[in-house]
């Protein structure tokens, strides 16, 4: 639409427009896109400090089983593989298996066996990583659902406004329905895996866009 506007030589009183309308579009696409890359971020955040604990959640077993030559009743096996096997653990999602295995920390710093100890401050290193990536991601995920019931939604409906205003705009050029045809591009159609359910505020949208757009016909 931008680009047909400039260059048609009736309609240059309307560029500083069209301009507008493509370059508010524009800076909130590129707001999206850092939102959903501050998302994916996190995700990755909370994937690489799950592993980390699980390795931690292994170390554990592994020195368990040396120190009680692999029996599950042996109290010290029981201390921390009471209600869950260690592979039960590991398989777990971070936030799930973190309000498991923090508690074991203060048991592990207290203990005589100085392997124990080591891996107690290891746990609680990767259990501290472990919440503030879990805290990263939620903040992440909120923003971005800010955003799209917010300045999303916004931007939506100003482009759709903008765009009926324009459409007003050349009517009152041309009432020739090929040429204001020319100017808007016509939607691109998903492919059927493609596919994506429109929110309320975009169908709402859509509907007013094309509500202004009778009125100014009418007219």
């Amino acid at each position: 639409t931008k680009l047909v506007v400039r260059n048609t030589p009736e309609t240059k009183a309307l560029v500083a427009d069209a301009d507008k309308l493509h370059a508010d579009a524009v800076a909130a696409l590129a707001d999206e896109r850092k939102l959903i890359e501050s998302r994916l971020e996190g995700e990755v955040q909370v994937a690489l400090g799950n592993r980390t604990l699980d390795a931690a959640v292994a170390a554990l077993r592994a020195l368990v089983n040396q120190r009680t030559d692999s029996k599950p009743e042996h109290p010290l096996y029981q201390r921390f593989f009471n209600n869950y096997r260690p592979s039960e653990v590991i398989r777990m999602t971070l936030a799930t298996e973190l309000p498991i295995v923090e508690p074991w920390v203060k048991s592990l710093k207290a203990d005589a066996d100085a392997g124990l100890v080591a891996i107690g401050s290891q746990l609680e290193k990767q259990i501290a990583s472990g919440r503030m990536a879990l805290l990263a991601l939620g903040a992440a995920r909120q923003a971005l659902k800010d955003f799209e019931a917010g300045s999303r939604a916004l931007a939506f409906t100003n482009a759709a406004t903008g765009r009926a205003a324009l459409y007003a705009a050349l009517r009152k050029i041309s009432s020739d329905d090929g040429w204001i045809e020319l100017f808007f591009r016509p939607s691109y159609r998903r492919s059927s895996d493609e596919q994506r359910e429109l929110s309320v505020s975009e169908v709402q949208a859509l509907v007013d866009t094309r509500e202004k757009e009778l009125t100014a016909a009418r007219t």
